[in-house]
């Protein structure tokens, strides 16, 4: 009797818990881009986990795909032909959106604009033909049709990149627990609002906000002084710290396969499970703060 109790309670929270995330997200409509100068950190991973997470609450997802691995995750490790819909590289156009967004059939309440082969094209472009902000003001009106939007952008500091930090409201920076992932970090944050003060200061009017940043530590290892270190050394910076993933084989199994970590019936995946939806309940409950 007293189990069956405690499973009512355990319900009753997690069901209190969600009704505040779909208020804070609905309220906010929030454009979530995840980045990091360095790649391999786990940024397409935390990406799917988003958008899963978010629409499993009934919520309707946006995923722009700026990079290419979240469009090859849900189609099987391939860039499918879906060019009677809209694309990603759309929102690098002056026409913006103008073809139906593709709903994901196999993902119920998440619709995608995926990348194409062709769209590291983007990145060779001149910054001072403007490119970068394209993708922020044609995201305006999508947040009317949209709950959430989120956006996975490739490493480096291309035009991609850039176009995804400026248009998010909430720069979720993945990193590992190392050196140079951490210097991603810093460095995003950095060209981030300096970008933005330039852009503000050359265009009377323009009022581009900087976004918030959350830094999520990826792949730690507790037994290891050298993480341990590098926690210390995120702890120190001004940005909202979630707690940490660690490093788990599951996270890698999710990412082949295209299905959540909680999905999994094993010891590790519940840890894993565990981890990532307290760090996502940590992202979305601050949405409303």
């Amino acid at each position: 009797m007293v189990q069956s109790v405690k499973s009512k309670k355990s319900l009753s929270s997690a069901s209190l818990l969600h009704k505040k995330i779909v208020e804070a997200i609905r309220t906010a409509r929030p454009i979530f881009g995840n980045s990091n100068d360095k790649g391999g950190v786990g940024k397409t991973t935390v990406t799917a986990h988003e958008a899963w997470y978010l629409a499993s609450l009934g919520l309707k997802v946006l995923v722009i795909d700026f990079d290419k691995h979240i469009t090859k995750m849900f189609f099987e490790n391939v860039i499918p032909d879906l060019s009677e819909f809209a694309r990603a590289c759309d929102l690098f156009s002056d026409e913006g959106i103008t073809k139906p967004i593709y709903e994901m059939p196999n993902h119920p309440n998440i619709w995608l604009l995926p990348a194409e082969h062709e769209m590291k094209g983007i990145d060779s472009r001149p910054m001072s033909d403007g490119i970068v902000v394209y993708p922020y003001f044609h995201l305006q009106s999508l947040r009317d049709d949209f709950d959430v939007i989120v956006i996975d952008t490739p490493p480096g500091e291309g035009n991609r990149q850039q176009a995804g930090l400026l248009a998010c409201t909430h720069a979720v920076l993945v990193t590992e627990m190392g050196g140079l992932s951490i210097g991603g970090v810093g460095d995003a944050i950095s060209i981030t609002n300096e970008l933005i003060d330039n852009i503000n200061a050359n265009n009377p009017g323009q009022n581009m906000t900087k976004p918030s940043y959350i830094v999520i530590p990826n792949k730690f290892n507790s037994r290891r002084s050298r993480h341990k270190d590098y926690l210390a050394q995120l702890k120190q910076l001004d940005v909202n710290l979630t707690p940490c993933i660690n490093d788990r084989e599951t996270f890698g199994i999710s990412t082949d396969t295209a299905i959540p970590v909680w999905k999994f019936d094993d010891d590790n995946a519940r840890l894993a499970a565990k981890e990532v939806k307290n760090v996502l309940n940590h992202i979305f409950l601050g949405v409303a703060q």
